[in-house]
């Protein structure tokens, strides 16, 4: 009488097919979750972005000191080319930021307050100021200040003082994919900021 031995285990062919699935399934999570990692920065930028001109506009209704002066209001200042953006004092009633630090006001102190930066993988894509004639194109400069005592809130293009704009729209982007933006929008008229 013959004995047939059957041997308990799994064939190479079979180990193989089961490591190939682990490394799809492990590559697909990995693709997913950097793209996350990447959407989530521009969240997080757009977030901040908002709280940065919730703060400039905060400064301005509480009269805060720069440099022992009740500035005429606070503002944010944005540029199309640059990757930063700053809070600044206002020293006078032009409602726009003194190109290159150049200051009438105050001659030994700058206006500016504060810079800050999207986060690592976002950009600012478009500056735009909108309505009360300004036009709908985007915007090399874009300038949002914030007046006491309500505030009231202005924007300016391009470094010019006139048209003042009704609203601002900041876009950011994903810098591998600008089709990825939040679009970080000022509402002159309210105050109001809003992201989309």
């Amino acid at each position: 009488m013959k004995r047939l031995f059957f041997q308990k285990g799994f064939t190479v062919i079979e180990l193989l097919v089961v490591l190939g699935i682990i490394v799809l399934i492990s590559a697909s999570i990995l693709a997913n979750y950097r793209g996350q990692q990447r959407e989530s920065a521009l969240t997080r930028s757009a977030q901040k972005l908002a709280l940065d001109l919730r703060r400039a506009q905060t400064l301005a209704v509480s009269s805060t000191l720069h440099h022992s002066e009740i500035p005429y209001g606070y503002g944010v200042h944005f540029d199309k080319n640059v990757n930063s953006y700053f809070i600044f004092a206002k020293c006078d009633s032009p409602n726009l930021y003194y190109v290159a630090g150049i200051n009438v006001c105050w001659s030994a102190y700058e206006e500016k307050v504060e810079t800050f930066a999207p986060e690592s993988g976002v950009k600012v894509l478009t500056l735009k100021g909108l309505g009360n004639g300004c036009p709908s194109s985007a915007a090399d400069s874009l300038d949002v200040i914030f007046k006491p005592p309500e505030p009231t809130t202005t924007a300016t293009r391009n470094a010019s003082s006139s048209p003042v704009c009704d609203s601002a729209e900041i876009t950011l982007a994903l810098e591998e994919d600008v089709t990825k933006t939040k679009i970080v929008g000022v509402v002159s008229a309210t105050g109001e900021i809003k992201i989309r």
